[in-house]
């Protein structure tokens, strides 16, 4: 059995799906690994948690429109045959690398604030 993902996204833009996740997994294992290193008890009841995960997810949800812009300009601007979709999943490679080291990058910034 197939996953609905891959049955209704076509193949060109299956990449900001996974690219997307990809952010938002990142995202939230910085924001938790924030919440357990910033040492406020008060921090870890269901309430205050509930609202940091989820005024961080709105926000990151806000930020991942930005961070897709350039993998679906790749999906609408190359075209879909054979040979481009070598070059599709070079690029888009490419740029899942640049933008996941921005994100990393970032993250550590952030987690060295603490100190």
């Amino acid at each position: 059995m197939s996953s609905p993902i891959s049955n209704s996204t076509p193949p060109r833009f299956r990449v900001l799906v996974w690219a997307g996740a990809l952010f938002l997994l990142v995202n939230f294992l910085l924001r938790l690994g924030l919440v357990v290193f910033d040492g406020d008890p008060s921090n870890f009841l269901p309430w205050n948690s509930l609202l940091i995960f989820a005024v961080g997810l709105l926000f990151d949800f806000g930020s991942l429109t930005f961070f897709l812009i350039p993998f679906a300009l790749l999906a609408i601007l190359i075209p879909d045959c054979p040979r481009a979709r070598k070059a599709h999943g070079v690029l888009a490679s490419a740029c899942l690398f640049l933008a996941l080291l921005v994100v990393l990058i970032s993250s550590i910034a952030e987690g060295a604030v603490l100190e």
